[in-house]
């Protein structure tokens, strides 16, 4: 669990050309300091349902921001994503976003993975305050050097009202 903390600290959190002096990830930090992410170690293998089901429902009645399940050793990334499918078919109705990081995932911004982890992990985060975070970065120079497809891998809303508006 360490290692995705410092992963938070030395990369997701650090400025980057990339997102024009920003960090990949502007507002891990202060959540981090504030103490509104929770970290929990699971199996992503053999999955303890009664633990994840736990630490989901901690999660959902507690005042956290983010949830980090971090698998509790090195896992393949189809492993990764029956877990993460697991999670979503769990969340289904919950309104949160989840994403998954692995040390062979392939999205790229700028030449960037940031979604490569040392440790494969699901993130969890309810869908308005993600959206609330976007908002205020389109207002910023974050998205700024990125190319058209990168943003609308980030905003897919955004490339429908542009494609509306081409025709």
């Amino acid at each position: 669990m360490e290692e995705i903390k410092e992963f938070l600290i030395n990369f997701v959190e650090k400025e980057s050309d990339v997102f024009s002096g920003f960090p990949v990830c502007p507002f891990a930090k202060k959540e981090r300091i504030e103490k509104k992410i929770k970290f929990v170690e699971t199996r992503f293998d053999h999955i303890d349902t009664k633990h994840v089901l736990g630490e989901v429902e901690d999660f959902l009645l507690n005042d956290y921001s983010t949830l980090l399940l971090i698998s509790d050793k090195d896992v393949s990334i189809e492993q990764t994503r029956h877990f993460f499918r697991c999670i979503a078919a769990l969340m289904e109705k919950k309104r949160v976003n989840i994403f998954l990081f692995h040390k062979d995932d392939n999205r790229s911004y700028g030449g960037i993975y940031t979604r490569r982890s040392p440790l494969p992990f699901i993130m969890v985060g309810y869908k308005n305050q993600i959206a609330k975070k976007k908002e205020k970065l389109l207002k910023t120079k974050y998205y700024d050097k990125l190319i058209q497809k990168e943003m609308f891998s980030l905003h897919p809303k955004r490339k429908k009202k542009w494609e509306k508006l081409k025709k």
